[in-house]
């Protein structure tokens, strides 16, 4: 492997085998290629070591479902587990009735700590959630948002919004681009 190839590039390439005598396959067919940078994880979170720099900012007016750090308890409307251990953030951690952990009367923000894309190459955010909105009081009422900033959060803009609950306590892996 050459790792000074330059990404988007088109290489030549031929390959021949040559047996312990010396004799060589006589393969002459020449094939291209686009060089491919792989992904990059720049950053890795999840949250058994502790908050990793998120916590409650802005907006968090919830009578219930403030979110919270630690494990999840079952109930009809969310799984008891993580995506991976077993401290994840959840909007509430206490069950467990159906409306134990839901969001009431207000609103609650989780907010990263600043990520560093610089020399980052086509930069993306991959998270795992899990979101119900299916049962309660108010089915279909309210909105799953995920906002980012690039100028320390003076401006957002909305990445995933969505009213679309995840079904059979599977958690739901969401990828996008952060632009060129």
């Amino acid at each position: 492997v050459d790792a000074a190839l330059t990404p988007k590039t088109n290489y030549t390439y031929l390959v021949r085998a040559v047996d312990k005598a010396g004799l060589n396959d006589g393969n002459a067919v020449k094939r291209t290629v686009k060089a491919t940078v792989l992904a990059e994880q720049l950053a890795l979170q999840d949250f058994e070591a502790g908050a990793a720099g998120w916590a409650r900012s802005g907006l968090n007016d919830a009578a219930t479902g403030l979110w919270e750090l630690g494990d999840p308890a079952q109930t009809d409307a969310q799984p008891g587990t993580c995506p991976s251990g077993t401290s994840c953030w959840a909007t509430g951690l206490a069950g467990p009735g159906l409306g134990d952990n839901d969001i009431d009367t207000g609103t609650t923000t989780l907010v990263s700590a600043p990520f560093s894309l610089v020399g980052a190459t086509d930069p993306a955010v991959r998270y795992k959630r899990y979101y119900s909105n299916n049962a309660g009081a108010a089915p279909g009422t309210d909105t799953w948002l995920v906002e980012i900033s690039n100028n320390d959060g003076a401006a957002w803009s909305t990445v995933e919004s969505t009213t679309a609950s995840n079904s059979n306590n599977i958690f739901s892996e969401i990828e996008f681009p952060l632009g060129a």
